[in-house]
């Protein structure tokens, strides 16, 4: 098939879908490179409608926003508003819902629940053109448009019935999908790079993909871009798509709830989504404005990430804000024999291997004893490399006992959480 014809397909989905997805993108193409400036009085303006709306049509809202002085409130002064936690989110969403909206209008849409809580949820068709949009431009960047023939590296399980439909909608969206990551499985699916444009999909998938690639010499003539998503990036991530690929993944950062919050441009950086999105972190936390949702306002909810957020000028043109680093999910502390550590912990001792060793590791820590930390890493070590981490990790915890073992990174848990615990 032509690449008109999946065009035809695209705009013809879009034109029975959703037509706001047009508006918006036209409306970021057009604010691309706006200045910090310009950007600030769009944010505060959008908020205070955002501020407004929910007020008067939340019932949620309107008490939490009561005494609030709504005129006042601006993105230096936003934290006069509570923030929103994933729990609180859970038990009171039916009285965050807009009265305007009857959800009969609405899209559904769902959270993955790779995280441990999983929302269901609906979310109006400005909200769903504005997180579209804002992907697409992304991917714009980069020469790619969402009609071009992609390979989509995401896992299901599925029915005969859903496989069918998944493989249908696959085929009309010009994508083909790998979803059992068997090295044979791959392989055999590989047979269809030809023409590839972009590749998206878990980062850990994509990395499984670049070393398969390295070993059995694979070449994506037609490569433009790889998207890494819902997961976190590792630096021996990046390292092996450069090697497979010669190009670098790039991190589309966001979710169901907030929308997409950052992308990567093509000098490497990540910024935020201004238009559509605040981000304000708070005790290393990610707290998120999402400036399109009318239907079920989300305003300074922490999305449960830990990031860093600074504003430096780009080569790429682009406004300041930008993500620095994804840290890692948000969890439970680690507990020592004497004392308690922040799961963050976790990231510093990882960042101290790459900055001082040069030594990049993926890897996530399991507790179910008081004192002792199950730390996996997904791709061989060598004693030597392993002593070391072990001596950072005393210096961090030097009340925890640190068990280090060699895992397969097929299973990895998904999302970005470097630690669970089960105390």
């Amino acid at each position: 098939m032509s690449k008109f014809f999946y065009k035809l397909i695209y705009f013809t989905g879009i034109f029975f879908l959703n037509t706001r997805i047009f508006s918006h993108f036209n409306f970021l193409q057009e604010s691309e490179f706006w200045v910090d400036e310009e950007l600030d009085e769009l944010q505060n303006c959008r908020l205070r409608t955002l501020l407004n709306h929910a007020y008067k049509t939340s019932d949620y809202y309107r008490k939490v926003l009561d005494g609030i002085n709504i005129a006042q409130v601006n993105i230096k002064t936003l934290d006069q508003i509570p923030i929103l936690s994933k729990a609180s989110l859970l038990a009171n969403h039916e009285k965050m819902y807009s009265s305007l909206y009857k959800k009969s209008n609405l899209i559904l849409s769902e959270t993955s629940g790779s995280s441990g809580d999983p929302f269901v949820f609906y979310r109006d068709k400005q909200w769903d053109g504005a997180h579209r949009a804002a992907i697409w431009r992304g991917i714009k960047q980069y020469g790619v448009e969402p009609y071009d023939k992609n390979l989509y590296l995401w896992g299901f399980i599925f029915t005969p019935l859903l496989k069918t439909k998944v493989r249908i909608l696959d085929f009309l969206q010009n994508r083909f999908r790998i979803f059992n990551f068997t090295d044979t499985k791959i392989l055999t699916r590989l047979k269809h790079v030809k023409g590839v444009i972009f590749i998206s999909g878990y980062s850990s998938v994509i990395n499984k993909l670049s070393e398969m690639v390295v070993k059995n010499g694979i070449v994506f003539d037609d490569l433009k871009m790889i998207k890494g998503t819902s997961e976190k990036i590792y630096g021996i991530y990046q390292e092996n798509a450069e090697a497979a690929f010669g190009l670098p993944i790039v991190s589309e950062y966001g979710a169901a709830e907030t929308g997409i919050i950052s992308y990567t441009c093509p000098a490497g950086n990540d910024h935020v989504i201004r238009e559509n999105v605040i981000v304000e972190v708070v005790g290393g936390r990610a707290v998120i404005t999402n400036l399109n949702s009318f239907s079920l306002p989300i305003i300074r909810y922490e999305l449960g990430d830990y990031i860093e957020l600074c504003n430096q000028t780009c080569s790429c043109g682009r406004h300041s804000q930008i993500v620095t680093d994804i840290m890692g999910r948000v969890g439970r502390d680690i507990v020592g024999d004497n004392y308690e550590y922040p799961s963050l912990t976790l990231y510093y001792i990882f960042k101290e291997l790459a900055l001082v060793q040069s030594i990049s590791l993926s890897y996530s820590g399991y507790q179910s004893v008081k004192g002792v930390l199950d730390l996996s890493i997904y791709q061989p070590i060598s004693s030597e490399i392993s002593d070391v981490l072990c001596d950072i990790s005393k210096r961090y915890m030097p009340d925890i006992k640190l068990n280090i073992v060699v895992d397969k990174l097929e299973d990895r848990s998904r999302k970005i959480r470097d630690f669970e615990s089960v105390l």
